[in-house]
């Protein structure tokens, strides 16, 4: 007789377990679908700069693409990685957005029309010529490849700064700008062909102009800048490479973590 009330026992433990299971379950549920939407909510906030560019851009490149197009008015433009413009044309000007990244153009010169580039509040205007323009973090840089431009910066400033074949400028929203050193036509905007020169710049600025050119993003950490100014010539679609070689140079130390990011700091002194 035990035996028999043993396992009407145990039985009613199993279904009092499964009752119990079964009870739970929407909570489970109702947790699970809380979880995703946050989730959710923290990718439609990570994407919607992204999104709200694709709404604007009429050109646009995705990481490590780049992309050369013809221009309603015959002039062309090459976006490099990471890169979008929005075309206004009217019967008065040819006004380009430069809304990220860096675009090389090539106008098809039209008095009655002049071609114009905006970024960030500067405006260079075409005097029959081939240019690039190149937005980041620090402010906007204009380099002639052919003919001459005239770059208004900030916009509505009266004065313009003429720049010829080779020469360079560099200005911030603010409104303060200053010459660059000349280089030659070749060196401008070099990344058409797949090149990224770099030319003095501190190492933690390096490591974002190589990183632009990666699907996974690089973080840094400590004093990085403490070395020595980078210079060099790399490749656009080795990225990691580049950054291999500087870690060699800069005695870097890189972990990789899922996902393809990427960690750099500086070595631990032995």
């Amino acid at each position: 007789m035990k035996q028999p009330n043993g396992h009407r026992s145990n039985s009613h433990e199993t279904n009092c377990a499964r009752h119990h299971s079964l009870q739970q379950s929407p909570r489970r549920r109702i947790h699970q679908f809380a979880g995703g939407a946050i989730a959710a909510s923290l990718l439609m906030l990570a994407t919607a700069p992204h999104l709200l560019l694709l709404m604007r851009a009429d050109y646009r490149t995705g990481t490590g693409q780049r992309q050369e197009a013809s221009l309603p008015d015959g002039s062309r433009v090459v976006l490099d990685t990471d890169s979008a413009i929005a075309l206004a044309y009217d019967g008065n000007e040819r006004r380009i957005k430069l809304l990220r990244g860096r675009a090389w153009f090539d106008v098809r010169h039209d008095d009655a029309r002049p071609f114009r580039v905006a970024a960030e509040g500067g405006v260079t205007q075409d005097v029959g010529t081939a240019f690039a323009v190149e937005r980041d973090d620090d402010g906007v840089d204009v380099g002639v490849s052919a003919g001459v431009v005239r770059v208004t910066a900030p916009e509505g400033q009266e004065e313009a700064t003429t720049l010829r074949v080779g020469e360079r400028l560099h200005y911030r929203p603010g409104g303060s700008s200053e010459r660059l050193a000349s280089t030659d036509s070749a060196s401008i905007a070099a990344w058409r062909s797949g090149a990224l020169l770099l030319r003095d710049l501190p190492l933690s600025r390096a490591i974002h102009e190589i990183g632009r050119y990666r699907s996974g993003p690089i973080f840094t950490f400590g004093d990085l800048d403490a070395a020595q100014p980078v210079s060099g010539a790399f490749r656009t679609d080795q990225p990691d490479d580049a950054l291999a070689t500087l870690a060699a140079m800069r005695q870097l130390r890189i972990r990789a973590l899922p996902g393809g990011i990427l960690i750099v700091q500086p070595k631990a002194p032995s």
